[in-house]
Order: C-alpha cells, then sequence, then structure tokens
C-alpha cells in the first residue's frame, strides 16, 4: 500500500488545507483522511477528480493514488461526458458546486454523468440554462437515450414549467401520482377527469394515458366497490377492514373470508349467482386456519 506522500504534498503544493481540497473533491475531510491513512479506497471520480484538481495526468494516477484494490484509471466518468464534464469544471471548478446549482446532491449528479441513473427532462433544461448549451445541442453533451421520457412526462411540460406544478393543481402527492402511472392504481374518477382537463387529454389519447388493462386494482369487485360507495375507505368502513387489505385482496394477494364475502354481497348487492364473478376461484377443499376461499 502507498502511504500518498506525493499526494499530500502534491496537495499541500496547490491548496492550504486538506479541508480545501476536500471540499474541491466533493467529499468530506473524514473522508480525505481515511482515504490517505488507506483505511477507504478511492472511487473512480475521486481519483480523476484529484488529478484534475492537482494538475496530474490521469495515466499517472498510480503513482499518487493507492489503486492496488483493484482500481483502473480506465472508464471514468470524465472519459465518458468529456464535454460535458469540461464545461462543468470551467464554469464552476468542481462537481459539487455545479450540483448545488443544479438543486440535486453531488452524487446524483455523479449517477446522472455515469449512465447509471437517466436524467429528468427539468434537468436537462436546467443544465443548458446553467452551462449555456443551445438547446439544439444538448445531444452533444447528453445523449438522447440518457435522458428520461414518457407520455406523461411529454405532456404535463408541455403546459407546465414542473411536474410539482401540476401535481398542485391535479390535488396530487407525488408518491400517489407514481402508483397511478407506473404501478396503475385506480385513478378517482374525479382526479381522472381533472387530470384529463389540465392536460387537454384528446378522448382518442385517453387509452394511452388510461390503460384498461392496469396490473392493479382493476378487478371487476373493485369497480363494483366504485358503484355504490365513493371511496375505497368508506368501504372498508363499512365491512370493518383497512384500505391496505381490501387492495390486497382485490389483487389476490390475500384470501377473502367466509363472512367478509356474504357481507360484501350484501353491501353490493351481489346475488348468489354472480358470486363468481367477483371472487377469485381456487381449488375445492382449499383450507388456510378459518380463511375460505370460495370454491368452483
Amino acid at each position: 500500500m502507498k502511504n500518498h506522500e506525493k499526494l499530500r504534498a502534491k496537495i499541500k503544493e496547490h491548496y492550504k488545507t486538506y479541508a480545501q481540497f476536500a471540499y474541491d473533491l466533493g467529499i468530506t475531510l473524514s473522508a480525505l483522511q481515511g482515504k490517505l491513512m488507506n483505511r477507504n479506497r478511492w472511487r473512480e471520480d475521486e481519483v480523476v477528480g484529484g488529478c484534475k484538481l492537482l494538475g496530474i495526468p490521469v495515466e499517472n494516477a498510480g503513482e499518487y493514488f493507492d489503486l492496488s484494490w483493484g482500481y483502473t484509471t480506465k472508464a471514468f466518468y470524465w472519459e465518458k461526458e468529456t464535454e460535458l464534464t469540461d464545461l462543468i469544471h470551467e464554469r464552476y471548478g468542481n462537481i459539487k458546486d455545479f450540483a448545488r446549482e443544479l438543486g440535486i446532491c453531488w452524487a446524483t449528479l455523479e449517477h446522472r454523468l455515469t449512465g447509471r441513473r437517466p436524467w429528468k427532462k427539468e434537468e436537462v433544461e436546467m443544465v443548458c440554462e446553467l452551462l449555456q448549451i443551445e438547446p439544439d445541442n444538448v445531444n452533444r453533451y447528453i445523449p438522447k437515450e440518457q435522458i428520461y421520457s414518457d407520455i406523461w412526462t411529454e405532456r404535463i411540460h408541455t403546459y407546465y414549467e414542473y411536474q410539482r406544478d401540476f401535481l398542485k393543481d391535479l390535488g396530487l402527492d407525488g408518491a400517489g401520482f407514481f402508483r397511478k402511472v407506473r404501478h396503475g392504481q385506480k385513478w378517482p374518477l374525479a382526479k381522472k377527469s381533472r387530470a384529463i382537463q389540465l392536460l387537454h387529454i384528446t378522448d382518442d389519447e385517453i387509452p394511452l394515458f388510461f390503460p384498461l388493462g392496469d396490473r392493479y386494482y382493476q378487478t371487476i369487485l373493485h369497480e363494483r366497490i366504485h358503484t355504490y360507495y365513493d371511496s375505497i375507505k368508506a368501504f372498508g368502513d363499512a365491512i370493518g377492514i383497512t384500505t391496505r387489505y381490501i387492495y390486497d385482496k382485490t389483487c389476490q394477494f390475500r384470501p377473502w373470508t367466509e363472512d367478509e364475502m356474504i357481507k360484501i354481497c350484501e353491501l353490493l348487492h351481489i346475488d348468489g349467482k354472480e358470486r363468481k364473478k367477483y371472487f377469485i376461484a381456487k381449488p375445492d377443499g382449499y383450507r388456510r386456519g378459518t380463511t375460505i376461499w370460495y370454491s368452483k
């Protein structure tokens, strides 16, 4: 292992204190001390960032940094996104300050630069504004395939600068919107109508935004519940179980008890002939404790 004497001398040559170097490198002073004492390994971006800050050629990084733990000086994210990262260092000096201006943490920015996480459209717009990149040249710095986009994102940004402004008008939080768009959770009729109105969704586009074959919560029992009750919570209060249990049971994650099925049939006016349509069938004789699945 290296004792990092050459690296320590190089840092003192360019900086008055280790704390200043650690700040420009985007790590804490304690993290830097741990690496200099060989208690922690150097990350790829830290090695290349240190080389740039101290004027060390990347190919000579092994003379200053301990790379004996399996690191190589190849395929660093600075080499993958040369033009973008060079522009960032030219305008801001280091990644940390640019991430602060961008409104994200520097670790998130690193994920964007390495291609491990896609760029959000609003982040790309902010990058263009901060680095004075023409919108037509953005793909020169950020490949198109690394920019996250879907039909909802495109339509929201057509009418809103930020997604949070749309959610505020819609009356939903980010988690609720994510569950509806990504996991197919049932849209309440009022929220669905409001989204159609805010985003000017035409009749032909409705199946694209609200697919009929959603994976969760789109059972005929769920539709029947909304025929008689304004919300799943109100229905759960009526039969004495929580909303979470109703979702699990309608999605076949949990079985209905016999008492629950009898009460549901009474509340939703389901007769005996229709019962098979609303409750999932299991092989005859299936039992688990006091729980009974409806059998054919």
